[in-house]
């Protein structure tokens, strides 16, 4: 079983990107609610801190672009995968 998390980046204008990152291993329940009590008000958080891609626009505008993205869903499946990284 692998784990997929899915997050968005969304600027202040309200455009967004979404984000997944795929890793080998099946989530606990206890693993979700501790990933959820670390987030910032609850849903917010920064990926490159936890060694998770990011994936924005291109070009960075000052007056609407943040640090913040959204975890959006957690999502376990059985497939297998090579090269992704495992959860701790």
């Amino acid at each position: 079983m692998n784990t997929r998390l899915n997050y968005l980046y969304r600027d202040a204008d309200n455009y967004k990107m979404p984000n997944s990152c795929v890793v080998i291993g099946e989530i606990s329940e206890a693993q979700i609610a501790e990933v959820i009590s670390c987030l910032d008000c609850g849903e917010y958080f920064i990926p490159q801190q936890v060694g998770l891609p990011e994936k924005r626009f291109d070009r960075f505008d000052e007056e609407v672009d943040q640090c913040w993205f959204a975890q959006h869903s957690i999502c376990v499946w059985g497939m297998s995968f090579v090269g992704i990284p495992q959860l701790p």
